[in-house]
């Protein structure tokens, strides 16, 4: 592997990193603020969604990340895929998170 593909595997697992301890400590706050609020996790939020809403979680994974580009002959250990209109994060075989392409 060289270094530069060993860099970007590195940026990437930050980013993860980065993302991940952010939003446990926007939790923590939470949790800490008001112990009489009910918090409405994630699954919570993507059920409503699915089946409240209507809305097609198999539609948005194809706007995510279109079927053609799924397949890899060898799949990274981590990378970044440019997508039209967004970029995503893949690690191990899961997209991790989805960036918007900067406006001009």
């Amino acid at each position: 592997m060289d270094l530069a593909t060993r860099q970007e595997e590195l940026n990437c697992e930050r980013d993860l990193l980065t993302s991940a301890r952010h939003g446990l400590l926007r939790q923590i706050v939470k949790l800490k603020a008001d112990k009489s609020e009910i918090i409405i996790s994630e699954h919570a939020l993507l059920r409503y969604l699915e089946r409240v809403r209507g809305i097609d979680m198999d539609e948005i994974r194809d706007a995510i990340l279109p079927p053609a580009l799924r397949v890899h002959p060898v799949m990274p250990k981590a990378c970044t895929m440019p997508v039209e209109g967004h970029k995503c994060k893949v690690r191990n075989g899961v997209v991790v998170t989805v960036i918007a392409e900067a406006k001009r």
